[in-house]
């Protein structure tokens, strides 16, 4: 039976498509069988060892990375969102400001009893009190826009548009479209989520893009809770909506020249790296905070879903709403009052003092595409001494109502008023004419 199996065998190894064992016992020299067994072992041990790291790698999921650099002729202009540094600068808006600072005796914000109240020994800065300040300040000044003051859009869009160009063409009007930012008011955006068809640029330079020429000047006499002058712009993919903190700011007397390069990044969905497919309607993922963004109306991304969490968690705690996000608000309780931003401080630090991003992801997908700008930006002095815009400081209408103003105020004359001169000529002429038929007359 043995000798059996050992034939068997050996017929078997010479046979079989393994080569080692075949020449393991083909030979009768015990050296050369010690070789190839030895060499068969080795080649048996690297094999499984490959193998088993081919098996790990694969149930590990990673994946390659590629990186193409596409040459297009045409692509979408980036959404272009525009903003003055300082969020109040007409007539209405200087008028809240002020209505506000009068309601809560806020008229020195270095000694403001409310706010040391507040805030105790920090009470003195000005920095954070001012900047305190301005955020409840536009925060009425949003909520008014939210139940639906009519604000003039018109009149904050030619105020502060000098000059646009979009590929060497007048830009219109309705290429832009009003958004309000919570910390820099009324803002206007070109190319964004609500135009019906994006505007594409063909050619590459500064002179085939977006050119604007701003007004954003501060009114020196009045009250703005401004702590710099120029303008903040946003630079988004097209459906993206801004975001509060994101950004950067352009310098009054400057000529800036913005140079963009876009990415579009696209990562294997889950398991091959943390984020979902198809994240493009409210039931694609069960969580409330994930639904809010949709409910917003906004294009999702993980940053908006963790500022729903945050939101929800102010609401909890603080008892309102905040603002600062694009997010829809439950109720009317907004968080306009210092009392409000204290708790809101407070809430944040914990925030930042505790990983809470990780906690809930659970419940905040990461998009599987993003689309992201490297800026570049270089200044130059504006204007220069040859070129410059004249602008009356007395506008038409400026000028019939200080003239009318300052005659009813001293001779309390009225638009009438010459109406009665009028009046008073025809007078004169008539009786002149009178006497001169009642002279003839008498000559007769």
């Amino acid at each position: 039976m043995g000798k059996n199996l050992v034939k068997i065998f050996r017929e078997w190894t010479e046979s079989i498509s393994i080569h080692g064992f075949g020449n393991i016992f083909r030979t009768e020299f015990l050296t050369i069988r010690i070789i190839w067994t030895i060499a068969l072992l080795a080649s048996t041990g690297i094999c499984l060892f490959i193998i088993t790291l081919n098996v790990t790698n694969f149930l590990e999921n990673e994946v390659i990375t590629k990186i193409r650099v596409h040459q297009k002729n045409s692509l979408v202009f980036p959404s272009v969102t525009v903003c003055n540094l300082n969020p109040f600068a007409t007539k209405n808006e200087l008028d809240i400001v002020s209505y506000f600072l009068e309601k809560n005796a806020l008229d020195n914000l270095t000694d403001s009893a409310k706010i040391r109240q507040l805030r105790g020994l920090n009470s003195s800065d000005l920095f954070s009190n001012l900047n305190m300040v301005r955020y409840l300040t536009a925060v009425s000044y949003k909520f008014l826009t939210i139940n639906g003051t009519k604000i003039n859009y018109t009149e904050i869009y030619d105020r502060m548009f000098i000059t646009c160009l979009f590929g060497a063409e007048p830009c219109q009007r309705s290429d832009w479209s009003w958004f309000f930012d919570p910390y820099y008011g009324n803002c206007f955006t070109f190319n964004g989520k609500k135009v019906n068809e994006y505007h594409k640029s063909n050619q590459h330079g500064q002179f085939f893009g977006l050119i604007i020429e701003l007004n954003v000047a501060i009114p020196n006499d009045a009250r703005t809770l401004s702590i710099s002058s120029g303008a903040h712009v946003y630079i988004n993919h097209n459906p993206i909506v801004p975001l509060f903190g994101e950004g950067l700011d352009l310098s009054t007397g400057t000529y800036s020249n913005i140079a963009l390069e876009r990415t579009i990044t696209k990562q294997m969905p889950d398991p091959y790296s943390e984020c979902k497919n198809n994240l493009d309607s409210i039931d694609s993922f069960d969580s409330e905070y994930y639904r809010k963004v949709f409910k917003s109306n906004l294009t999702y991304r993980q940053t908006d879903c963790f500022n729903a969490y945050i939101q929800s968690q102010i609401l909890i705690n603080c008892f309102c709403n905040d603002l600062h996000y694009n997010l829809a608000i439950e109720g009317n309780n907004v968080c306009d009052t210092i009392e409000d931003q204290i708790c809101i401080s407070k809430l944040y630090q914990q925030f930042l003092n505790t990983n809470y991003q990780n906690e809930i992801k659970k419940f905040c997908p990461l998009e599987c595409e993003t689309v992201s700008f490297n800026i570049k930006k270089s200044e130059s002095k504006y204007p220069s001494e040859s070129y410059g815009y004249s602008f009356k400081s007395v506008s038409w209408d400026g000028l019939v109502g200080s003239v009318g103003g300052t005659l009813g105020l001293f001779l309390g004359m009225s638009a009438l008023s010459f109406v009665e001169f009028i009046d008073l000529f025809f007078q004169l002429i008539l009786n002149s004419n009178q006497s001169k038929v009642k002279g003839i007359s008498t000559e007769k």
